[in-house]
């Protein structure tokens, strides 16, 4: 089975998401630099891997990271929709990273190729539609999606609702505007920040862990990574922990 970690952006939403951040870093794409080392070459971009805020803090200042302007990471999300890449964000309203991943290379779009209901297994508020009526058949969305949502049924372009991630790199190059971008009937609530997430999905799995989900909603994530260090150095590190276990919170 395939975790519900991360979340699909749409491009129109991704661009939003890049605009609120005020420090940003790009990275060597991890997925990429891994099929190298097997000798199988990705012609898509490889500095694509964006983190903000905390982590971009922390990817400078431990040289995995550089530096860039916001303006420089808005450009690399363009030229990520170019080059078609799907955008993987943080499954949180207040995100650290956006990864710009391939079909070829990124291990959890290989994951969601393999199961039957791609679209189960994923957030995203959004999925492709097709209108027969003003679809050429020019097969580009064929190439651009990178599930395997969309088939060539007799001529007539489909999009199979049980894969589609609502990445939405069909629509952008669909030369007659045929495709667009509908939203779900349902989708559950957006987790406020990561830490928030991690609890909420250890609630629902009955791992103690979740029952701090109440206190992570209200978390501020960058203050907590920052307190980290002085919580260890101060000693409380050790019997905080080992008192979370007893309680089977951990």
């Amino acid at each position: 089975t395939v975790d519900s970690t991360s979340m699909v952006a749409s491009y129109e939403q991704g661009r939003t998401l890049v605009k609120k951040q005020k420090l940003a870093s790009v990275m060597p794409c991890v997925c990429r630099k891994q099929m190298e080392h097997l000798d199988i070459i990705c012609d898509k971009p490889h500095e694509t891997c964006l983190t903000f805020g905390i982590a971009a803090e922390i990817s400078i200042d431990k040289g995995y990271g550089r530096k860039i302007t916001i303006a420089e990471a808005s450009g690399l999300i363009d030229q990520a929709e170019k080059a078609g890449l799907v955008l993987m964000t943080t499954n949180a309203q207040e995100i650290v990273n956006i990864c710009c991943c391939c079909g070829c290379c990124c291990g959890m779009l290989q994951l969601l190729k393999a199961v039957e209901r791609p679209a189960d297994h994923i957030h995203s508020a959004f999925q492709a539609k097709i209108e027969s009526s003003s679809c050429k058949q020019c097969k580009i969305c064929l190439d651009r999606c990178q599930i395997k949502a969309i088939m060539n049924n007799e001529n007539i372009m489909e999009v199979n609702n049980d894969r589609c991630i609502g990445c939405g790199l069909c629509v952008s190059t669909c030369p007659t505007e045929a495709i667009s971008m509908v939203a779900k009937d349902y989708t559950e609530p957006v987790p406020r920040n990561y830490v928030d997430m991690l609890t909420s999905i250890a609630n629902k799995r009955g791992f103690g862990y979740g029952k701090l989900n109440t206190i992570m909603k209200v978390f501020n994530l960058n203050l907590a990574i920052k307190m980290l260090p002085f919580f260890y150095l101060s000693g409380l590190g050790k019997p905080v922990v080992n008192q979370m276990s007893r309680w089977g919170w951990v």
